[in-house]
């Protein structure tokens, strides 16, 4: 009678040493130890454990490929449906999926599924046999994947096999998400993470690709550069001012979440996702950029150009909230009009609904009234603007300051902006921007409504 082989227990760090160092507890499995106890499997001929598996990896297949001593044929079985084997052999919970279904838990133990997928991105680490497998076929597409959490890096690497031009924007220092800033090193070694992003990165390299994303910087500094990027201050948890009492931009437009945000933005031109110095305004619709980062007026030619595939993207959240920009402009009547009646008159007008309608249908502006809103089959649900009509209603989208002192802080702002793209320190910029608006507002006597 065969004798039954046990599971094979992977060695660890004795106690005594990993409670003087962070380094991953468990050691991993030798060849011959993977070997075997990748014998314990029965390859049946219809794996449940495939069924616990949530990117259905050919469990089976890649075991049997280790039981042979074919490692690397192991990995390639494994990266035809995951990306990022190395992570998920260590964090994935095997024990409630794929090893919960195995056969073999009906008598005894399950086989070790996960040590298994470890040991296979592992042994393709430590010997530098990465291999890239992409599609022969590039695709035309372009694709911006926000964040690099494993979904978002699952799906860059997916879309990359397949033939498409991926790029990948991450809000913090490092790509990996949770897996880096969540997950404690002795659980899951940032080298780890990093290998698989790099994977990613070499994957990507395969065809020559454009720069990622056309922030319009032919516009030139001015209103734009407020428009478009006091959102990611907000999101990152700064602001232009103190909201509350509109006084000073102190601590707001120069503390600490602000600086973050404009150190990223920073690195977008850095690392060379965003040019300083586009040639025309076409850049996204020529294919040079994968993304255009703009506002509503370029929706219509945008979908002149690209049909259903154009797609309209939410501004990502970096971390306090997701924030887009407000048109927030004001009809009002000065205390200087000659004939504010007829200045009132024209305002009735212009503000009702079928007027500001004919406005949204040439521009594509977001309608100003919530009647208006209603009664556009663009901004309604399922037009193909109702993201605009969604941020508003869910308070995303974010109004200017309401103070006589914007002209001063929008100057002082984008001024600071256009020489931070350039080079220039970011700390240093936003203190001078700061102390030009609280000027503004001193000299101005904090603007008293009177």
């Amino acid at each position: 009678m065969k004798e039954k082989i046990p599971r094979q227990p992977m060695p660890e760090q004795p106690p005594a040493e990993r409670v003087r160092n962070f380094k991953e507890v468990p050691l991993g499995y030798s060849d011959e130890t993977a070997r075997l106890e990748a014998s314990r499997c029965l390859q049946c001929k219809r794996p449940t454990c495939v069924d616990g598996c949530p990117v259905r990896i050919d469990i089976p297949g890649f075991i049997k490929a280790i039981r042979d001593g074919d490692f690397l044929e192991s990995i390639r079985v494994i990266k035809l449906t995951n990306s990022l084997p190395a992570v998920c052999g260590r964090v994935c919970p095997q024990e409630e999926q794929c090893e919960q279904l195995c056969v073999l838990t009906k008598k005894g133990e399950s086989v070790a599924i996960g040590k298994l997928e470890r040991f296979a991105a592992d042994y393709e680490r430590e010997r530098e046999q990465l291999e890239i497998r992409a599609s022969a076929e590039r695709k035309n597409g372009r694709v911006a994947v926000l964040g690099s959490g494993p979904a978002g890096l699952t799906a860059a690497g997916e879309l990359a096999k397949l033939g498409y031009r991926v790029t990948v924007f991450e809000a913090f220092h490092s790509a990996g998400g949770v897996l880096v800033y969540g997950i404690p090193e002795f659980r899951l070694p940032k080298a780890i993470v990093q290998y698989e992003v790099d994977a990613l990165a070499k994957l990507q390299e395969l065809d020559e690709v454009e720069y990622a994303i056309d922030l319009k910087m032919n516009y030139g500094a001015g209103e734009w550069f407020t428009y478009a990027f006091s959102p990611v201050l907000q999101s990152f948890g700064g602001d232009l001012i103190d909201r509350e009492t509109y006084m000073t931009a102190e601590g707001f437009l120069n503390g600490p979440e602000a600086v973050a945000a404009m150190t990223w933005l920073q690195g977008l031109f850095e690392k060379g996702y965003a040019i300083v110095s586009p040639p025309d305004d076409y850049e996204f619709e020529n294919g040079k950029a994968a993304l255009g980062w703009i506002g509503h007026w370029m929706a219509t030619p945008y979908y002149e150009a690209f049909g259903d595939d154009m797609v309209i993207l939410p501004m990502p959240d970096f971390g306090a909230g997701a924030v887009t920009g407000m048109g927030s402009w004001a009809w009002s009547i000065s205390s200087q009009c000659d004939n504010p009646e007829a200045a009132w008159t024209y305002l009735e007008f212009a503000l009702q609904p079928e007027e500001i309608l004919a406005i949204t249908n040439e521009n594509g502006a977001v309608p100003g009234r919530s009647s208006a809103l209603g009664l556009t089959d663009l901004f309604g649900e399922g037009g193909r603007l109702s993201i605009f009509a969604q941020q508003l209603e869910g308070g995303v989208a974010f109004p200017r300051p309401v103070t006589p002192g914007y002209p001063a802080i929008t100057t002082a702002f984008y001024t600071a902006m256009d020489n931070i793209i350039k080079g220039a320190d970011v700390q240093t910029e936003l203190d001078a921007a700061v102390d030009k608006i609280d000027q503004d507002i001193a000299d101005n006597d904090g603007y008293p409504v009177k």
